[in-house]
């Protein structure tokens, strides 16, 4: 719907996310895709232990199977206020770093289904519940451990998540550099 791509395209998202990966860089076939973490009732919240990188093939993603959809920039846009354990996007600091070392000598494909829970590659550091009003955008490198966490919250946690990718993305898919911050001209 041109009101969802509008978030994307005619704010300053799209703009800033050219600032991190390069001025003309970045595709503008990015598609934010509504995502929502409706309230548990319960009352027993524990942060998340682990999460899974996007673009793995799962039975219900829409990723084809054998192949990754690798990217270089996500965005998490919150629609609404999402307070402290209220299904929160959740990161783990540190693993694009080791999902780049991993990925060094080791296949794209090998992480099955891009769950970090489902192997030992991980060393899962504490998790960071993203909370904030309305409008607040978390910028997230493509190889990011993250997950929801648990809404422990009265209302429904609505976000908007884009995943975007370089125009040479085909071109790259493969590569493993040895700076992880190689193709985002913005980070020094």
């Amino acid at each position: 719907h041109p009101a969802i791509l509008a978030t994307l395209y005619e704010s300053p998202i799209f703009d800033m996310a050219e600032e991190i990966v390069g001025k003309g860089k970045l595709r503008k076939d990015g598609r934010p895709v509504p995502h929502f973490r409706f309230p548990t009732g319960r009352t027993d919240w524990k942060p998340a232990s682990g999460g899974h990188l996007d673009g793995y093939y799962t039975p219900t993603n829409g990723v084809p199977e054998g192949t990754v959809d690798k990217f270089s920039l996500g965005t998490t846009l919150y629609l609404n206020h999402v307070e402290p354990r209220a299904g929160g996007f959740t990161l783990f600091p540190g693993t694009h770093r080791q999902a780049a070392a991993y990925f060094k000598t080791h296949a794209l494909p090998s992480l099955k289904g891009g769950n970090a829970n489902a192997c030992d590659i991980f060393e899962m550091p504490e998790a960071v519940e993203v909370t904030g009003a309305p409008g607040t955008v978390c910028f997230w490198h493509g190889q990011l451990v993250h997950t929801g966490s648990q809404n422990f919250g009265k209302e429904i946690r609505m976000a908007l998540i884009s995943r975007l990718r370089r125009i040479d993305n085909d071109d790259i898919l493969f590569e493993s550099p040895d700076d992880i911050w190689e193709y985002y001209e913005g980070i020094e």
